[in-house]
C-alpha cells in the first residue's frame, strides 16, 4: 500500500523526527508556519536523506489559519491520487496547527495517527 504521510510541525521541527523513525509513508509532507521556514528547510532534507523517501513542505501563514485548509484540499486534489492511503501524523509542536489540521483531516476522512 502507497502512503502519502503529513505530519504537522511545530516551532521545534527536530522533534518529528522520532514521529518519522518507525513508520512512514511513501512520501512525507511536512506542514508548518511560515515563520518556521529556514528551520523546516534544515529537517525535510535531513529526513529525506534518513528516510530514503521524497519529503516536501507547505507552509501556512500563522495570522491566516484558513490557509490550511485550502493547503489539504490543494493536497488531495494533487497528491492524494497517487498514494492508496493519506495519514496525518499530528505532533505535539504547535497545538493551534495540529488542532486545525486534525479538524481538516477528520472532514475530509484522512487517517490520523498522534
Amino acid at each position: 500500500m502507497k502512503t502519502l504521510q503529513l505530519v504537522t510541525v511545530g516551532s521545534d521541527p527536530e522533534e518529528i523526527s522520532c514521529y518519522l523513525e518507525e513508520s512512514h509513508g511513501d512520501k512525507v509532507l511536512l506542514i508548518g508556519f511560515k515563520s518556521h521556514t529556514d528551520e523546516l528547510e534544515r529537517v525535510r532534507r535531513n529526513l529525506q536523506r534518513s528516510l530514503g523517501v521524497p519529503v516536501e513542505t507547505r507552509l501556512i501563514a500563522e495570522q491566516h489559519p484558513e490557509e490550511l485548509s485550502k493547503t489539504f484540499d490543494e493536497i488531495l486534489r494533487s497528491e492524494a491520487p497517487q498514494f492508496d492511503e493519506v495519514v496525518l501524523t499530528a505532533t505535539a509542536g504547535e497545538m493551534s496547527l495540529t488542532e486545525k489540521a486534525v479538524a481538516e483531516a477528520i472532514v475530509r476522512k484522512i487517517r490520523v495517527v498522534i
